[in-house]
């Protein structure tokens, strides 16, 4: 017959800087759990709470392959954005700006083109806009 010999409660508050994203390291330094010889520590969630107000941009979407048709044919460039988490859609909306801009640039020299800037304008959303608690 099972009986509880110890009981403790934890609070953990991630948002006091023990953790990121999905990887989370919880240190309890002199607080450690102990089962002894021949005890059984079990751990029980009571309660989850988890606002995601971030962007996850990570291996599986990440990757983008633009293709330009051009005088020569088409050309295709591969895009990769920064594997982050992004506190602002706006974020992601610039670095892809950027990698378009860049890549099309450089089609278009390798076409013939003179043309030595390209710009970005307006990428929606705006960085600028913020997002709601739950993301």
């Amino acid at each position: 017959m099972e009986s509880i010999v110890s009981s403790r409660n934890l609070y953990i508050d991630s948002s006091a800087d023990v953790g990121s994203g999905d990887n989370f390291t919880l240190q309890l330094g002199p607080h450690q759990l102990h089962a002894g010889d021949g005890k059984l520590l079990r751990l029980t969630l009571m309660s989850f709470d988890m606002y995601r107000n971030f962007y996850g941009v990570n291996v599986n979407n990440s990757k983008a392959t633009l293709s330009a048709v051009t005088s020569g044919g088409t050309s295709t460039a591969n895009l990769v954005i920064a594997n982050k988490n992004y506190a602002r859609l706006g974020e992601i909306t610039e670095t892809f700006a950027e990698q378009v801009r860049a890549a099309l640039l450089t089609i278009a020299q390798a076409n013939g083109s003179s043309a030595s800037t390209a710009t970005v304008v307006d990428p929606l959303p705006a960085n600028t806009e913020a997002i709601t608690a739950t993301g």
